[in-house]
């Protein structure tokens, strides 16, 4: 598996863990962000940075001026930025594809840990 592939594993990955530990935070319930949502905030900024780099590396290109910043900071405009800048329309298009489908799934993955993670706090 490319290291691509590697971060975009553990990226995941951290939603359900994310879900699970929420609840057992000492401010979870009386603000929107707690303890736990930031140091979710800043690993995924972590992995997003190293992602983007990574996948232009595995595909032989130099990812465009300040795209990995940009997706680490603000994943939705730079991912489009990325992806158009970088590769044609269609490939960027699917691209913007998948992305979604792995935000859909860690969504998804999130919610769960977070019911999980409520039951275990009751």
């Amino acid at each position: 598996m490319t290291r691509d592939r590697w971060l975009l594993v553990l990226l995941v990955a951290t939603w359900p863990i994310a879900g699970l530990l929420e609840p057992f935070a000492p401010s979870y319930g009386q603000q929107i962000h707690n303890e736990v949502s930031l140091v979710h905030v800043l690993a995924l900024a972590v992995l997003l940075f190293a992602w983007c780099k990574a996948h232009a590396s595995v595909r032989g290109i130099a990812p465009p001026v300040g795209a990995p910043l940009l997706v680490a900071l603000l994943a939705p405009i730079g991912l489009i930025y990325y992806f158009f800048r970088a590769f044609p329309w269609r490939s960027a298009l699917t691209g913007l594809g998948k992305s979604l489908l792995v935000f859909l799934v860690c969504g998804a993955l999130y919610a769960g840990g977070l019911s999980l993670g409520s039951q275990l706090a009751a």
